[in-house]
């Protein structure tokens, strides 16, 4: 006795066959085909005849036959030829901004720009240094003198001139906290028996 043979058959004969037994005998097909597209028959070689059971529901070959199985579903055919491109589809919405990127690297030294114009002048201007009359203190007193710039400048700088060292004590020189214009000098003669003569100097520049 040979036992069960699992057998694939072409589709077309598989569909021709089933077709045929389920139209001739009436065959209930609740669980034909299969869950998975399995297709159950049993054929008797003696008579040549087919027959279509439920394999799932429990149904099973007699002695005398042999099992057959087909699958419902063919096999694939060849990969078709690729389509035509589709048209473009609408442009998507901006997605968010990516993360900041690395700093880089320093660009070369651009060439340098044209001149600027010239500012307005700045600094001093119109210099000018003055002197007073020579002037004199007699022994064991004490001399103011006082110089004045011309109109429109003023005193920067300035101190006596022209006097003995040895007997002269030079006690101030300053500009004249009256009159921007004068610098004052006070002077003490040390001497007890001789006059000293001197003379101011002031530096004015344009107030």
């Amino acid at each position: 006795m040979k036992s069960a043979e699992n057998l694939k058959a072409a589709p077309g004969v598989a569909v021709a066959a089933v077709a045929l037994l389920v139209a001739g005998g009436g065959i209930a097909l609740g669980g034909i085909p299969s869950e998975d597209g399995t297709i159950t028959t049993c054929y008797t070689k003696s008579g040549g005849s087919l027959r279509v059971i439920d394999a799932e529901g429990g149904q099973a070959c007699g002695k005398n036959e042999t099992q057959l199985t087909w699958d419902k579903v063919g096999q694939p055919g060849p990969v078709g030829p690729e389509g035509p491109q589709g048209e473009q589809g609408p442009q998507g919405e901006q997605g968010p901004a990516g993360p900041v990127g690395p700093e880089g690297p320093q660009g070369a030294e651009g060439p340098q720009g044209p001149q600027g114009e010239q500012g307005p002048a700045g600094g001093i201007s119109g210099r000018e240094v003055v002197s007073s009359d020579l002037l004199t203190i007699t022994p064991g007193f004490a001399g103011r003198g006082r110089v004045s710039c011309p109109d429109g400048k003023v005193a920067v700088g300035g101190g006596p001139y022209g006097y003995d060292t040895g007997s002269t004590l030079v006690v101030s020189t300053a500009p004249s906290t009256e009159f921007e214009t004068d610098w004052v000098v006070t002077m003490r003669n040390t001497s007890s028996d001789q006059s000293v003569w001197y003379i101011v100097r002031a530096v004015c520049v344009d107030g």
